[in-house]
């Protein structure tokens, strides 16, 4: 008869329990989810916490140990680490607090304005729009069947964007009302991102700590890089594509007005905004933003379109390789596959993170093939 040995009985005990709790997860789906809505609704607070910390490490990071630490006198640098990052999170605060003073105080008043505008001059916009399509008909030949398709979805995407437009005023009323309302939820994120950032290193070291004392040396260093890895991606993607297009965004409304272009603005902020998502997202912006100023005047669909063009030349050259660098080490082809993929699974928020879910993977899949040749002496390929 064959003796199991304690690995073993162990091994086998673990799969009956996943087994089983995959099953209940399987029968009780519903219930399940409803737990998870639940606690993640208690949680919120936390997790909007240390998403902002992890938005703003980097910036409290310079202040601290770039700003402040050459301040400090070298022989009491460790003493003073607490000063320091207490200062740095007050001037972290202090730039939020004046970027959002800005935000409610000129750029939503302006954008609210702008929306409204559009909406009220879609018809007469539409109208124009049909006078010029008439005029070129004119002088092109055109059958009746196509010039019946080109007014058909023209006005389909007027009356789409009427829609989108009329919903916006609204969304951003509702979204100043919900962050109004949820002003005790937003304090306790705002107190945790504090925490997590004045003791981060303390925090670091405890997560060591545990990780080390349960785990074999081996697992405990693979845990930790793979930590290490997620964390430096993460921060160093998110934080330069938010910088990025707040950039690009200011670029393409000052340069818009520069330029005499309606509604600049409100085309830099949609260009800003969808700049976020990587390769995709200035086309995406660019799209409804070619429409409405096509609308007012093609001239000026235009002349947004070759600004943008040279704009995104600037950005892929100049302004995102020092600002985001090669944060993701990731090609095109990938890029493009874990934006897709992202975006299918988990919408707006999966083309975002999905280029960097994608570079930890791909990282430590690399890793372990060159790891694996080195093993078996394999030089070439």
């Amino acid at each position: 008869m064959y003796n199991l040995g304690k690995n073993e009985c162990k091994k086998i005990i673990l799969l009956i329990t996943y087994a089983i709790l995959f099953y209940y997860f399987v029968t009780n789906f519903s219930s399940v989810l409803g737990v998870l809505s639940t606690t993640l609704g208690i949680l919120s607070p936390f997790i909007i916490g240390f998403a902002l910390a992890f938005i703003l490490n980097k910036p409290f990071v310079f202040f601290r140990d770039k700003v402040l630490g050459k301040l400090a006198d070298k022989n009491k640098k460790k003493e003073r680490l607490g000063l320091r990052a207490g200062i740095a999170i007050l001037l972290v605060y202090l730039l939020v607090i004046i970027f959002l003073v800005l935000i409610f105080s000129f750029v939503l008043p302006q954008l609210v304005k702008s929306i409204s505008g559009l909406i009220t001059y879609i018809p007469q916009y539409s109208k124009e729009l049909f006078d010029t399509i008439d005029n070129m008909v004119d002088k092109v030949i055109i059958n009746e069947t196509m010039l019946k398709t080109i007014e058909k979805t023209s006005t389909s995407i007027a009356s789409t964007m009427k829609t989108v437009l009329s919903n916006a005023v609204p969304a951003i009323v509702s979204f100043i009302s919900n962050f109004a309302s949820n002003v005790i939820n937003i304090v306790i994120a705002v107190i945790v991102s504090i925490y997590l950032l004045f003791d981060k290193d303390h925090l670091k070291y405890q997560y060591r700590v545990i990780v080390r004392a349960f785990l074999n040396e081996k697992n405990a260093n693979r845990v930790l890089r793979v930590t290490e890895l997620t964390s430096k991606t993460f921060s160093d993607f998110i934080g330069g594509q938010i910088i990025d297009a707040i950039i690009i965004g200011v670029l393409c409304s000052i340069g818009l007005a520069v330029l005499k272009v309606p509604y600049a603005l409100l085309i830099g902020t949609i260009v800003g905004f969808t700049n976020i998502i990587p390769y995709f997202g200035p086309w995406i912006g660019s799209i409804p933003s070619v429409f409405i100023l096509f609308m007012v005047k093609p001239m000026y669909a235009i002349i947004f379109i070759i600004f943008v063009v040279i704009l995104q030349q600037v950005d892929a050259n100049i302004i995102y390789p020092n600002v985001v660098g090669s944060s993701v080490g990731l090609g095109a082809l990938f890029v493009t596959f874990s934006i897709i993929v992202g975006g299918g699974l988990f919408g707006l928020v999966g083309m975002i993170l999905g280029v960097p879910t994608f570079a930890v993977i791909y990282t430590l899949v690399k890793e372990k093939a060159y790891k694996n040749l080195k093993k078996k002496n394999i030089t070439k390929v």
